[in-house]
This record gives C-alpha cells, sequence and structure tokens, in this order.
C-alpha cells in the first residue's frame, strides 16, 4: 500500500509542475506541515530518481559485459604441441621464488585449444587432439571443478586454433579449423553448467586468431590464417563486435601479417594511463612462415591506426603460439611461449620488454594460459 502512495505521488508530481498537489496537501496538513510545504514532494522525489538510477545501474551490470578483475598472482597453463604439454602446470607471477603444485593432467594432449575462466572455473575447449601439432580438430570441453577436469560439454563442430573471450558469464569460441569444414566462421557459447548455444556467425571464416576485450566490452579479433579458400581476409585484417548491439565492423589493417600471435590489454603509463591493446609474435604468411618478434599497439581511444612498438628481444627463431595476458595490476601485460614468460613494463617515459625469472617446466606453442583463482593453488 505504502509503495502504491508513493507511486501515485510521484505519478501526480510529474504531470503538476510545482503546485502541491491536493492529496499531498492533505499529508502535509496530517504531518503538521503547512499545506503548501514542498518538503515531502522533494523527498518523494529523490527516492524516486535514485529507485531509476538503481534499475539502470541493474541493467547496465546485466547487459553490458565487463572486464572481471584480476585478484591473483597465479597463473595456469596447459595444453599445447609438444610432449607432455597436458600438464597442467601453475606459477605465482609476482613470486618467482614460490612454488606451485601442478593442477591434475589435462585429460588429452590438445594443442591449440581455447580457454578462460569463467565464473571462477577454468574451462578449456577444442584443440588438435593429439599434441603434435596436426590437425585433428576435438570438439570437447572440459572444466575444472573440485579438484578435477571434468568433462562438461561438446561443441557444435569440431575446432582447433579457435579463440575466445568470456562474455556474459560464458566462454564465447568463435572459428577455428575443423575437420570438416576448414576454417569455420561459426561461433558457439559454452557455459559451466554445460549448456552449449550457437552464436553470431563472424564476418568471414576465420582461424589462428586472437580476441580481447575492450575497456567498454566491444571484442577485437585480429589475425588469423587466412585461407582464401575459405572465404578467409588477409591475415593482418582486424574487426570489432559490440556484444550490446550485436554488429561486427571492419578495423584498420594491423602492419604485419600474424597467425597464432598473442594479444592483450593493458593501461600504459608511457600512454597516459590509457588502455592499449598490444599484439606480440605469431608467424607472417606469405609464401613462408616468417618469425615475428615484431609487435604493434592500438591506442584505440584516441586512434583506429595501428603503431609500431619495441621488438620483443628473445633469442627464439620464432613467436608462434604465443598467449597474453595483462599483469594482475593492469598496467602491462606477459607474453608466454614456449618456456620463457616476457613482461611488457612502461613508465612515462619509456616501455621496456622484461624477461620474468619463472620459467616453464614445458615446450609450449599454442597453450592455454590463465589466471586461477588464489585458492584453487597451492604454492609455497
Amino acid at each position: 500500500m505504502q509503495l502504491t502512495c508513493i507511486f501515485i505521488l510521484c505519478l501526480i508530481a510529474l504531470t503538476q509542475g510545482r503546485k502541491v498537489p491536493k492529496l499531498l496537501q492533505k499529508i502535509n496538513k496530517g504531518l503538521g506541515l503547512p499545506k503548501k510545504s514542498e518538503v515531502l514532494w522533494d523527498i518523494l522525489s529523490i527516492a524516486d530518481i535514485n529507485a531509476t538510477v538503481e534499475e539502470n545501474a541493474a541493467d547496465i551490470a546485466f547487459y553490458h559485459p565487463t572486464i572481471t578483475p584480476i585478484f591473483s598472482s597465479k597463473i595456469l597453463v596447459t595444453t599445447g604441441s609438444g610432449a607432455n604439454a597436458n600438464r597442467s602446470e601453475v606459477i605465482d607471477i609476482l613470486d618467482p621464488s614460490l612454488k606451485c603444485q601442478d593442477l591434475p593432467t589435462y585429460p588429452f594432449n590438445a594443442d591449440f585449444a581455447t580457454g578462460g575462466l569463467v565464473k571462477g572455473k577454468p574451462i578449456i575447449c577444442g584443440g588438435g587432439g593429439d599434441g603434435s601439432g596436426t590437425v585433428n580438430a576435438n570438439p570437447d570441453c572440459y572444466i575444472f571443478d573440485q579438484s578435477s577436469w571434468k568433462f562438461l560439454v561438446n561443441l557444435g563442430t569440431r575446432r582447433s586454433e579457435a579463440s575466445s573471450v568470456v562474455l556474459w558469464d560464458e566462454l564465447w569460441v568463435t572459428g577455428g579449423y575443423t575437420n570438416l569444414y576448414g576454417d569455420a566462421k561459426t561461433t558457439e557459447f559454452v557455459s559451466t553448467n554445460g549448456i552449449r548455444s550457437w552464436g553470431p556467425d563472424l564476418p568471414g571464416a576465420r582461424d589462428d586468431h586472437c580476441m580481447v576485450t575492450l575497456r567498454n566490452g566491444t571484442i577485437l579479433l585480429l589475425g588469423h590464417d587466412g585461407d582464401k579458400q575459405y572465404g578467409g581476409q588477409p591475415p593482418n585484417n582486424t574487426f570489432f563486435y559490440d556484444p550490446m548491439t550485436e554488429t561486427f565492423r571492419t578495423g584498420q589493417d594491423m602492419n604485419y601479417h600474424r597467425v597464432n600471435a598473442g594479444c592483450a590489454l593493458f593501461e600504459s603509463a608511457y600512454h597516459g594511463g590509457r588502455p592499449i591493446v598490444i599484439v606480440v609474435g605469431g608467424t607472417s604468411k606469405g609464401g613462408m612462415y616468417k618469425p615475428l618478434q615484431k609487435t604493434e599497439i592500438l591506442d584505440y581511444t584516441v586512434t583506429d591506426e595501428w603503431s609500431e612498438f619495441i621488438d620483443i628481444p628473445m633469442e627464439r627463431s620464432s613467436a608462434f603460439g604465443g598467449r597474453m595476458l595483462p599483469n594482475p595490476i593492469g598496467d602491462g601485460a606477459y607474453f608466454i611461449h614456449r618456456s620463457d614468460i616476457w613482461e611488457i613494463v612502461c613508465n612515462s617515459n619509456a616501455c621496456e620488454w622484461v624477461e620474468k625469472t619463472q620459467k616453464l617446466d614445458i615446450e609450449r606453442e599454442g597453450l592455454v594460459a590463465m589466471y586461477i583463482p588464489e585458492e584453487m593453488a597451492i604454492c609455497n
């Protein structure tokens, strides 16, 4: 009854300028206030505004994808090509003196799988199937829950060399190479309760690509294998996806063709604290595969153009199949490749690549890397 009265009073207030309604005058009289007092009216107006703000905030929180804050320094690295690549290594990226126990091994040797942390639980989907680097696409998705990897659901199509981000509290898996159809432009959502559903088709077939979620919730897809027989665009092609409007738009081409590169978002002190997209490594497809230590950035809040950045001074002959993560603070990013970990570190004067002292025990390409909750790791 009280809520009904407030609703009625608000309606009256909205339809009658600042002339105090008769109903309010009667309430004023009962409260011992002057008949034409506007105090109660103002209180009701503020209550109505606050209710509207709360409703809008709830709508934004539900409908607009957000970046999940990182509250952990523990990184899980698993799968990829190479011997014993299904070993699930855990490292504390901020404390090299800590030795962390492995999580249980992944159920099979999956190379070029994709995954992410969804509602606090690691999910990994697809992959080559035998860790040999050959294409043998797999449809399986597994979730790490209650101290073990458990089968979650089969994808709608077999996928290797796909990419994914967390969207709407689900893993959005896009593109990839499939045994039957070559490069795929289909996408699908995978939830922690094992429900799978189809997502929007990509503008074109794409595999060996990278994805990163921007601060406004828009998702950037960049680079890929570019097999033209499947309708693929050039390997330096980029495009954006807006989950709110469910629309794609083409972005500016990168400076280099990039196949299976790493990418991440971080806030660069050198760029005034603005969010920057960085892409590292991959291979350049142009008749032959060429190693790439070249990096480039997109300062997307001020320009649409990609800029060449600082070469990563790694001594390896290839930077193919590495993965990137922002650092826990968000003001830098890591490039994880084979057994090496590099960090891009920026201050107001310059940026530089620093090689971390931590090393992975297993050499991997086409790996999956993600932060995991502190309580999931045992380190000492």
